[in-house]
């Protein structure tokens, strides 16, 4: 398997892991903040309707992630590897949870706004399919390679860049759009381009720290680029509209 090594060929542990992985629970947690935070203001106060159900509840799983990513830091780093352990088989059934709502309200949202009369919109719907397609792989592989601490811990963190594409969306969507352009490479760099400034730095916190880079971030960052290139393609295709409408039952 592509991922297994002898255990001295890359340290599992190194003396600022516990401070790098905190720093990225933070960032997680900002960019989610600073991507959703004026929404729910405006939702708080009125000045857009009240979401769907579904939502409340992708949201609450979602929020869910983060709080599980920073408390499994934490123990980690108190060296509670037990409970960690413990604590990652509800991960597991949280990860299959998501990727269920993830999808359920992508597609309860779509019909919302079809049926509002924004039907350009809809084509969005392929960046949250592959979102959920991407994590629910990367969580997999963890739970596969969970015995391989220093794998299992590099697709986690795969994972969560991957959802954090819907913050970075939101906050530097925009700006990155302008630069890039909306067409098959501008776009999804658009949205993910953050993520992938965030796997650049862990594979250079690899190389300050163990000399080398892992092989969860050489094979995981190009998998993960060629999939959103994938999304790009399907998302500017002509065909893909049609499709989305079937889906959500117009």
């Amino acid at each position: 398997m592509p991922f297994r090594e002898h255990p001295t060929a890359f340290a599992v542990q190194h003396r600022y892991d516990r401070w790098f992985y905190l720093g990225f629970a933070l960032v997680a947690w900002a960019v989610v903040s600073i991507g959703f935070g004026p929404g729910l203001l405006a939702r708080l106060q009125g000045h857009l309707p009240p979401p769907p159900l579904i939502l409340h509840a992708h949201a609450a799983a979602f929020t869910g992630w983060l709080v599980l990513l920073s408390v499994q830091t934490f123990l980690i780093g108190a060296h509670r590897t037990e409970l960690h352990r413990r604590l990652g088989v509800f991960g597991g059934g949280l990860a299959v949870v998501m990727v269920y709502l993830g999808i359920a309200t992508a597609l309860a949202v779509h019909r919302e706004r079809f049926e509002a009369g924004h039907g350009e919109r809809i084509a969005f719907l392929i960046v949250q399919i592959m979102g959920m397609v991407i994590f629910g792989t990367c969580v997999g592989l963890a739970m596969v390679f969970r015995k391989n601490p220093s794998a299992h811990k590099r697709l986690m963190l795969l994972a969560t860049v991957e959802l954090l594409g819907a913050g970075f969306g939101r906050s530097l969507g925009r700006i990155l759009m302008k630069q890039f352009g909306p067409g098959l490479i501008g776009f999804p760099l658009a949205l993910f381009a953050g993520g992938y400034v965030l796997i650049l730095l862990a594979m250079l916190y690899d190389l300050w720290t163990r000399r080398r880079v892992h092989p969860v971030y050489l094979i995981g960052l190009p998998a993960m680029m060629a999939a959103h290139l994938v999304m790009s393609v399907i998302f500017h295709h002509p065909a893909w509209p049609p499709v989305v409408r079937k889906l959500i039952g117009h």
